[in-house]
């Protein structure tokens, strides 16, 4: 699950309903600390956007690169199920660095994971 903790009360819900299914792997990737000036509470709208779009157009894209470098080593290293089996979750700005994350898997290894959900992923 890919989601800044911080500001999505349901993570803790969607963990402990993985782990009651008693499935093999779950990372959590928390990028709270990249993601957090999209919710500071600036008075000035030109400087909030400016902050949001630093986010999408250099965070988003640095923690899909991190995680995308991670799931595939996992997958060169036979530590990771067959790709067609991984399932990225997340929510918010998290949905667009899963499908970042997803789109570098596949050019890093030619394999595309299984699943990509984006819970309530934000509008950009």
């Amino acid at each position: 699950m890919i989601t800044p903790i911080y500001s999505n009360p349901n993570f803790t819900v969607v963990v402990i309903a993985y782990l009651k299914k008693k499935l093999p792997n779950l990372i959590c990737v928390d990028w709270s600390r990249l993601a957090r000036a999209v919710d500071s509470p600036l008075p000035d709208l030109p400087l909030t956007l400016l902050l949001y779009v630093k986010i999408l157009t250099v965070n988003v894209p640095r923690v899909g690169k991190k995680v995308a470098e991670f799931v595939a080593f996992l997958m060169k290293e036979a530590v990771a199920p067959h790709p067609k089996l991984v399932h990225m979750l997340a929510a918010s700005l998290g949905a667009h660095v899963s499908g970042s994350a997803g789109y570098l898997i596949k050019k890093m290894t030619g394999k595309s994971v299984g699943r990509i959900t984006g819970l309530d992923p934000a509008g950009t």
